[in-house]
This record gives structure tokens, sequence and C-alpha cells, in this order.
């Protein structure tokens, strides 16, 4: 998906993932080569290493304080940090803390979440379509 999506570089923190899993590289139809994928073990140490850079932070996570993703104004030019959290506890509170922005995406059936993968789709696909708007 990141790379339908022309993202380069994909950061995974917390336990490591082993990339070389058969059913991973299968999946990522040799997609995952053209990433530049980084694991970190704890979330506090990466966000160190990126505050002094010029990025601007977006988490995806429902919150009093989130925006809805289509409305959602992308006005800033800086390189864009998404943060996605995990299936059971979401986005942590550091990067919660860390970002620019938090956004949702509106759900308007009885469910009041989406499986992540699907959600990062989503995110993904909005945050494109608004940084080809400013062209």
């Amino acid at each position: 998906m990141c790379d339908a999506f022309g993202i380069k570089d994909v950061v995974l923190c917390g336990p490591k993932v082993d990339l070389d899993k058969p059913r991973l590289r299968k999946a990522a139809r040799a997609t995952d080569t053209a990433l530049n994928i980084s694991q970190w073990d704890d979330i506090s140490l990466f966000l160190g290493q990126v505050a002094t850079n010029d990025y601007l932070g977006i988490a995806l996570e429902y919150s009093t304080k989130s925006i809805a993703i289509d409305a959602f104004q992308l006005k800033e030019g800086r390189p864009i940090l998404l943060f996605i959290g995990n299936e059971q506890n979401g986005v942590s509170q550091p990067i919660l803390d860390w970002v620019d922005h938090t956004v949702h995406i509106t759900m308007h059936g009885v469910n009041s979440s989406m499986n992540v993968i699907q959600a990062t789709g989503i995110a993904l696909y909005e945050l494109t379509q608004k940084l080809l708007g400013q062209r």
C-alpha cells in the first residue's frame, strides 16, 4: 500500500517484525524492496531522532481533539509523518503529544472503528488527494 501511494519511508515501532516471513514477502509482491523500512524498539527514541527535523506530524486516531480527515486542511508544505497505531491500543500518548494534528475517519455505521490496514489506506488516499490539490 505504501508503494502505491509513493511512500518511501516506513518506520515500525515496538516489537521487531520479521520482514523475511514468506507470507509477508508474498503479500508485499516485492514492493517492500522499494521502501526504506526501519524498526525502533522505543517510540520515544524515534521521536527524539526526528524532533530536529521540520516534519508535519499527523496521527490517525479518534479523540476529542481530532478532526475528520475529509475536512482536514493540509496547508503546510513540510514532509509528513503519519502515525498509525496498532489494533488494540491505537496511537500512544507520547505520539499524540508530539504531533501537530490528529485526524479521524468519520464512521457512519454502528461500529466505532475499523481495521488498521483499511484505515491506513483511507488516510493515505485522503492525504494524497490533498497533496495533489496543492500543485
